[in-house]
């Protein structure tokens, strides 16, 4: 995950509640990569391994997501993803 992203596509209200679960510190009026690098540290237990995706799928696709979250070998954090992205 690259936290400047993650701080960009997550809502500053997702980051906000997600540091506040983990007993965190409030973010700035904006949140930056580095409020992104805490909360994927604390919600998701960073640093975890390297996963790569099938080229074929992609989020522009409709059932990106259902074809993602049906792999039986997906490891549990990413199974979160979903709930962290605007649709």
């Amino acid at each position: 995950f690259d936290p400047a992203y993650t701080a960009r596509v997550v809502s500053q209200e997702q980051i906000a509640k997600d540091l506040a679960r983990c007993n965190e510190a409030k973010p700035g009026s904006l949140a930056s990569a580095d409020d992104a690098r805490r909360m994927l540290s604390c919600r998701f237990g960073l640093p975890f391994e390297k996963t790569s995706l099938a080229p074929l799928t992609t989020p522009e696709d409709p059932q990106f997501w259902s074809r993602l979250l049906a792999n039986p070998n997906l490891p549990a954090y990413l199974k979160m993803l979903p709930d962290y992205y605007r649709r």
